[in-house]
């Protein structure tokens, strides 16, 4: 398929977290474009603009969801809407929460990055607001909420950059505090969330993360999708061979979806894509693709 056309990429743009004004303190230089450690775990996160074709994810994920299950050919439905894959099209914004519930976590705003639930992340933390961060998340239980900047919004990282409404919760697994105050540390991926900014009292943002649960695949499609994975994930990366038998389906996917070199603006659709079925016919789609 070809790139996406320009009311598209409006559209994408459109679906994101916007900071709306006032009730936070001033934010402090920011130098974080140098935040993830290169490594392996980095540099799979980097989306790459794949010249000559993008992926068309509501296209992909409408056949995706009309290919057949559990052996049963379905048969196409013209009246069933097409639901908008969040990230990529439709009007799904969200601002500054109405009412709170009490609970929050730190936001840390990212470009080009994402935090897979199952995933462990390198990361270094130099930013005195960002450090102050860390350093509060020790306090407590070291949960962190990252927001992947929308995509044409990376000159704000100074300031408070609009992020995509669906990010990934984490925790702080290991750290080390260095002599002149920066972190070194692993931060866990723990669960797909959606994102409600509230006022914060510190230099550093504050949401809450409401954990969004994927459906249980039926066993049979699974069962019948799993060998694929597990292939196409060792052309892929032959390292990650072992390491892929023992993780759950949609993790499975997912680790496939990170090695495909996908455009920015599909890497974000398909990590806010709760369906496992989806994202794995999508990923074994394009992994087909990308090896002619």
């Amino acid at each position: 398929m070809r790139g996406a056309s320009r009311a598209a990429r409006a559209r994408a743009r459109a679906d994101l977290v916007r900071r709306r004004s006032g009730g936070t303190a001033a934010a402090a230089p920011h130098d974080e474009p140098g935040t993830l450690v290169p490594g392996p775990w980095t540099r799979a996160r980097s989306a790459r603009t794949v010249p000559g074709r993008a992926l068309d994810v509501l296209a992909a994920r409408t056949a995706a969801l009309r290919q057949p299950r559990g052996g049963n050919p379905r048969p196409p439905d013209r009246a069933r809407p097409q639901e908008p894959v969040h990230g990529v099209t439709g009007s799904y914004t969200i601002g500054r929460c109405e009412g709170t519930n009490g609970t929050s976590v730190p936001l840390f705003p990212l470009p080009n990055f994402w935090l897979f639930p199952g995933r462990n992340e390198a990361l270094h933390i130099f930013e005195p607001r960002y450090r102050r961060m860390i350093e509060d998340s020790l306090d407590g239980p070291g949960h962190i909420a990252i927001g992947t900047v929308a995509e044409g919004h990376e000159h704000e990282l100074a300031g408070a950059p609009p992020v995509y409404a669906r990010g990934g919760l984490g925790v702080i697994r290991w750290h080390e505090r260095l002599p002149d105050g920066r972190f070194l540390l692993l931060l866990g991926g723990l669960a797909r969330v959606e994102l409600c900014e509230v006022p914060s009292p510190h230099l550093y943002r504050l949401v809450e993360a409401r954990v969004l649960t994927e459906p249980e695949p039926p066993r049979a499609e699974v069962e019948h999708l799993r060998p694929a994975l597990l292939a196409a994930l060792a052309q892929r990366d032959p390292q990650a061979e072992a390491e892929g038998g023992a993780l759950p389906f949609g993790q499975l996917a997912d680790r496939l979806i990170l090695r495909l070199g996908l455009p920015h603006r599909c890497i974000q659709a398909l990590h806010a894509e709760l369906d496992p079925l989806v994202r794995a016919r999508i990923a074994l789609d394009e992994h087909g693709r990308r090896r002619r």
